[in-house]
């Protein structure tokens, strides 16, 4: 008796739709914010920004040697909302000392060579160990990123083998 109780009290609650059919309408949304992504790529983290490499080089060899870092034959690009104000900053990296980024060999962590970032080519605007530099994305909406280093190479001392160092780059809006 239950059974037919629950049943009845079931189809007393649904509502008879007309045997012509119904309508109904509903809301769809979506929220665009300001942002931005690499080289195109749909992802904002966690994207592989490439490698600085200043090249093999004699144990011998005094003074700069230069690189930059490069995806590809292009710098790294932003696509991100055109004219939007952004912040950007490189850390100092694992081995810094006294404010000063430095490449530490991969197997004697008391060998160590000192090296500079810049926003430009002839190595004008220095890209500092700390704070940020403000950056506005041109009405393109493309964002170049290069980044160029140059290390200095003491010409004695150092002892052959693999240099590294790894940074952290932030680009907040």
């Amino acid at each position: 008796m239950q059974l037919k109780v629950g049943v009845v009290a079931l189809v007393a609650g649904l509502q008879c739709l007309p045997a012509t059919g119904w309508t109904q309408s509903f809301t769809i949304t979506a929220e665009i914010v300001e942002g931005c992504a690499i080289n195109g790529s749909t992802q904002s983290i966690s994207v592989d920004y490439g490698t600085l490499s200043f090249g093999t080089h004699p144990a011998v060899l005094a003074g700069p040697v230069v690189g930059s870092v490069m995806l590809g034959a292009a710098p790294v690009q932003l696509q991100c909302t055109p004219n939007l104000a952004l912040d950007l900053s490189i850390g100092a990296g694992l081995h810094a000392s006294a404010g000063q980024r430095q490449l530490q060999h991969t197997g004697n962590t008391t060998y160590r060579v000192p090296y500079f970032l810049y926003t430009t080519p002839a190595h004008t605007t220095a890209i500092p160990t700390t704070g940020s530099t403000s950056v506005t994305v041109p009405g393109s909406g493309v964002l170049a990123l290069p980044v160029y280093g140059v290390a200095q190479l003491p010409g004695t001392g150092l002892l052959p083998g693999a240099y590294t160092d790894s940074l952290q780059i932030t680009v907040t809006w």
